[in-house]
């Protein structure tokens, strides 16, 4: 009968007006313009040595655009109420976070040393701000594995993301990491591209 009467309250919830997600892709789109520019002038800036890309940024990047194939999953997971898969994937997606920061921590390490003294304070910030969105964006998949750990069959499921709140946290959680994911591809094409022009 709780579980009826949760559904009801849910169904209900559901039929009132939604938050607009405007301000959350806005506030994406400021972070990207205010990370971007500082990383163009790091990646572009005249550093003394010669600009080599260290192989945990590639391993990162193939690492990154894997977790991206697992959110889909996970999506593909949750839309369909799967519930067992929906669970698996998150844990992939955390292992592959953790893996992911591990590698950007080595290779950022060895970049650092390429850079003069006044590019690496610069350098430090960008790199710190970077792993604190990653981190953010790992507490995020965490909390909605710990909230879905409870759940045991597929029909819970289905009521828990019934709540326009959940949903959406699940909704903004995935479109961050795929954010995340892009800013960082389009760093490392950033990178590539100014070892191209070297070689020319």
């Amino acid at each position: 009968m709780h579980k009826i009467n949760r559904l009801k309250e849910v169904i209900k919830h559901k039929q009132g007006p939604v938050k607009q997600d405007f301000p959350f892709i806005l506030l994406l789109i400021s972070n990207a313009i205010l990370f971007l520019p500082f990383t163009v002038l790091i990646i572009f800036g005249d550093t003394g040595k010669e600009f080599i890309i260290p192989s945990q940024f590639s391993l990162s990047t193939i690492v990154l655009i894997a977790s991206s194939w697992i959110v889909y999953k996970a999506k593909d997971s949750k839309n369909n109420d799967r519930i067992k898969q929906f669970k698996c994937y998150l844990i992939a997606l955390l292992v592959l976070g953790s893996l992911f920061l591990a590698l950007q921590y080595s290779g950022w390490d060895y970049t650092f040393n390429l850079l003069n003294n006044q590019d690496k304070d610069i350098t430090f910030v960008i790199v710190m701000v970077h792993g604190v969105h990653f981190l953010v964006a790992m507490t995020l998949v965490l909390v909605t594995l710990i909230n879905t750990l409870k759940i045991q069959n597929n029909a819970y499921f289905y009521i828990h993301f019934l709540d326009p709140k959940v949903n959406m946290f699940l909704k903004r959680t995935f479109r961050f990491w795929d954010f995340l994911t892009f800013l960082w591809v389009i760093i490392f094409s950033l990178m590539l591209l100014k070892t191209g022009l070297k070689s020319q």
